[in-house]
């Protein structure tokens, strides 16, 4: 199996919806295949292969990883291997 995220803090919730959407909106591309958000306690996943399966489900409240709390402000964002070994440019990516 594979794994690799980036874990990304935001200032204010209304960057981390906009950077969300723009997320979803180019997780083709970019090989995003789930989304965390810990202060909304959800998760996003793609399902590329079951599009059925897809889309946020809720998760359950866990203060001690901060998932479901007010003060974490953060997106843990995993790709796919190929994704992670791509070398291009994000903007050359999304062309």
């Amino acid at each position: 199996s594979f794994g690799a995220a980036w874990d990304w803090r935001y200032a204010t919730r209304r960057e981390g919806q906009a950077a969300i959407r723009w997320l979803i909106k180019n997780s083709q591309e970019l090989g995003i295949q789930a989304i965390h958000d810990y202060y909304a306690c959800t998760i996003w996943r793609s399902h590329r292969d079951a599009p059925e399966q897809g889309g946020w489900k809720a998760q359950p409240a866990e203060p001690t990883t901060g998932m479901g709390q007010a003060w974490a402000k953060w997106l843990h964002i995993e790709t796919t291997k190929s994704s992670w070994g791509n070398a291009k440019r994000i903007e050359d990516r999304l062309v």
